[in-house]
């Protein structure tokens, strides 16, 4: 359900997100992607991994190295399934 509904909250976003990315506008990036991280640390509480489309996956996880936050990265992706990260979740 939650990667359905970011999916639908960020899909229509994606082109600009990958743009402050590339740009390096990691602020502009930590604001529109606040639901996103919401889910990703409830989800991780129970040891759930939440991805919904790989490019913003990695956009999410270099954010959170360029906060300090690498030791999250590496349980985030240990904790989402394998077939996940073959393919976008939602097409």
């Amino acid at each position: 359900e939650d990667r359905f509904k970011l999916f639908i909250e960020y899909e229509p976003l994606k082109d600009k997100i990958m743009k402050w990315h590339e740009n390096g506008d990691y602020n502009k990036l930590e604001d529109v992607l606040q639901d996103y991280d919401k889910c990703v640390r409830n989800n991780l509480r129970y040891n759930l991994g939440l991805m919904f489309d790989t490019d913003i996956f990695e956009i999410y996880c270099d954010l959170l190295i360029h906060n300090g936050e690498a030791k999250m990265v590496d349980k985030l992706r240990n904790s989402i399934p394998k077939e996940h990260t073959e393919q976008i979740i939602v097409q």
